[in-house]
């Protein structure tokens, strides 16, 4: 059980890192989410159909990845993924192994943990950073977004009345 406001940082980055990592799953919450708040109304079945043409109509024009290219970036965010897992990882085993078990804790001791706990934070940010642009730019040269996308928008006008 984490005792000190570093080991909750690091369990909490952590955490987040792990998150992370499940990209795709969220992705697919996060449009079935926004088709269910789309089949509320006409109206807004309509902006979010106009939306997704939209979206299709830009990413249409940029060249889709090779099969290669897809692996090739997906082994690039993996290495990102690592290198932002082994400081958080390292600073876990670093707080648990040089930190004493006493509640009182000193001021250069909390000095020492807050500041692995705002690197580590930063470490984080700039992984997640990496990590959507990458993201983003597979998502939108990728032949089976352009698949989903016009699936949804068939789906999508299916329902209007």
């Amino acid at each position: 059980m984490p005792r000190t406001f570093a080991d909750w940082c690091s369990v909490l980055g952590l955490a987040l890192a792990l998150w992370l990592l499940a990209a795709k799953p969220r992705a697919h919450v996060k449009r079935w989410a926004l088709n269910w708040w789309a089949e509320r109304s006409r109206a807004s079945l309509q902006q979010r159909v106009k939306k997704l043409q939209a979206v299709l109509l830009r990413i249409e024009s940029l060249q889709a990845l090779t099969e290669f290219e897809d692996i090739v970036l997906r082994g690039i965010l993996g290495i990102v993924m690592l290198l932002v897992l082994i400081p958080i990882l390292a600073v876990m085993a670093y707080i648990m192994a040089f930190s004493d078990r006493q509640l009182a804790l000193i001021p250069e001791d909390l000095y020492r943990q807050t500041m692995l706990t705002l690197l580590v934070f930063l470490n984080v940010l700039v992984g997640i950073g990496i990590q959507k642009v990458v993201g983003e730019f597979r998502l939108e040269h990728s032949l089976d977004y352009r698949a989903s996308l016009r699936n949804d928008i068939a789906k999508l006008q299916a329902r209007l009345p």
